[in-house]
């Protein structure tokens, strides 16, 4: 297949899979491979290099300001007057398939800095597939309410904010603190020579990195009431990985890049819905724990604690599918006891991939603790329905490759602050 010019490339790509398709370079080149003869000697057809320049330019200050957009926008169609041997209105009207959508107020004020008009079409969705929703003028998907909650200058009904059009609920999480990590296990001495013994096992099925340490939480944030499910998946990318099918089951076999790659779809659906300097993305592990204790220090969120650390638990069954209860299958999101601040599945179903590189907790006291490095792996957290009560504690942490994906692994999205 080829085509003639670069806008009639983008068209083409967004018809077929929506705008979730540029904000995954891998995917989009591999389908660039696919449909296009790489010839760099032609001007008229597009090859896999100009396509990822092209991204790689215009979507680098994605999370900048204004003025470093626009700057980026100038960049990119210099890059296609200098390298693609095109004249400064094709680059223009090409950029502009991605610069409208992508920095629509940054677009327009750099058409009018340079006296430009171009004429590209939207992007449209024709079969009403949840890729794109840019109508500024469109009512806001908040829920208000006088009795509502205040959330970075927007109100929140019975402080949830539904994105309607997927039915993703998201739930509030307030400014507090917390203590993360588990119990230990100690033995001390007290009374007139030490006579009297104060011991305490710690808390069952606890792991040596799960140090207790006061996190403060310095910024409201939001969580979703559920996992992610495969209904929600498909209806932003298209596919579903999951093993275990079913709309309302989480989604799985999905790994962290697929989790992040989501989150960054949602923020180019959304953007001009979302409360300000707050985006879409996994939580923190501080998030996470935070969202799943909701004011417990309890092994589990319901105030109990678990019994055993493999078996079956009664505890555990309220509140989570596990290997003692599911018969190693995933279960529809919500069927069991939901936490004190309404957030269900925290413990068992599937793993939830966390945004943070695994390693030590940073210090005694830190505040949503988000240093990345350039390590590969990644916390999972909560739990799932094929493994042991022990795995399924609020505290619990398990180290995973970013790139492996299970049938029991998949994700919750978060709102949270862009610093």
């Amino acid at each position: 297949m080829k085509f003639s010019d670069p806008s009639e490339f983008f068209k083409y790509l967004n018809e077929q899979f929506g705008l979730s398709i540029f904000k995954n370079y891998e995917r989009c080149l591999s389908f660039v491979e696919e449909l296009l003869e790489c010839d760099k000697r032609n001007i008229f057809f597009i090859n896999a290099a100009f396509i990822k320049k092209v991204y790689e330019t215009l979507i680098k200050a994605n999370n900048s300001n204004s003025e470093k957009k626009i700057i980026s926008i100038e960049r990119t169609i210099k890059i296609l007057t200098d390298e693609c041997d095109m004249d400064n209105d094709e680059a223009t009207n090409t950029v502009c398939w991605l610069a409208q959508n992508i920095y629509p107020i940054e677009w327009e004020s750099y058409l009018k800095m340079n006296s430009k008009s171009v004429s590209c079409q939207h992007f449209v969705n024709d079969d009403k597939r949840n890729c794109i929703v840019f109508d500024k003028t469109e009512e806001s998907l908040f829920k208000t309410s006088e009795k509502g909650i205040s959330f970075n200058n927007n109100i929140i009904d019975n402080k949830i904010w539904t994105l309607e059009d997927i039915d993703l609920e998201m739930v509030y999480c307030p400014i507090g603190s917390f203590m993360m990590g588990s119990r230990a296990p100690f033995v001390k001495s007290k009374g007139f020579l030490g006579f009297f013994i104060e011991k305490d096992d710690g808390e069952l099925g606890r792991s040596d990195n799960e140090v207790q340490q006061q996190v403060i939480i310095s910024k409201p944030f939001m969580i979703g009431k559920y996992p992610v499910t495969q209904k929600q998946y498909k209806s932003i990318t298209k596919v579903n990985p999951s093993h275990f099918k079913g709309e309302k089951n989480p989604v799985e076999l999905v790994t962290w890049n697929d989790a992040k790659n989501y989150c960054e779809c949602l923020n180019s659906i959304y953007y001009d819905k979302l409360p300000n300097d707050y985006k879409f993305d996994l939580p923190t592990e501080a998030q996470w724990e935070y969202a799943c204790r909701a004011g417990t220090t309890t092994s589990l969120n319901s105030g109990k604690d678990i019994t055993c650390e493999i078996g079956f638990c009664n505890n555990l069954d309220e509140v989570g599918w596990y290997s003692g209860n599911s018969r190693q299958n995933t279960y529809p999101v919500g069927q069991k006891k939901p936490n004190a601040w309404g957030i269900y599945d925290m413990h068992g179903n599937v793993f939830e991939w966390c945004e943070v590189c695994f390693g030590k907790y940073s210090c005694p006291s830190c505040i949503l603790p988000t240093d990345l490095d350039n390590s590969r792996y990644y916390a999972i957290r909560g739990g799932s329905n094929a493994v042991n009560v022990m795995f399924c504690r609020s505290a619990c942490r398990i180290i995973h490759y970013s790139t492996a994906f299970s049938a029991d692994l998949g994700f919750r999205v978060a709102l949270v602050p862009m610093s």
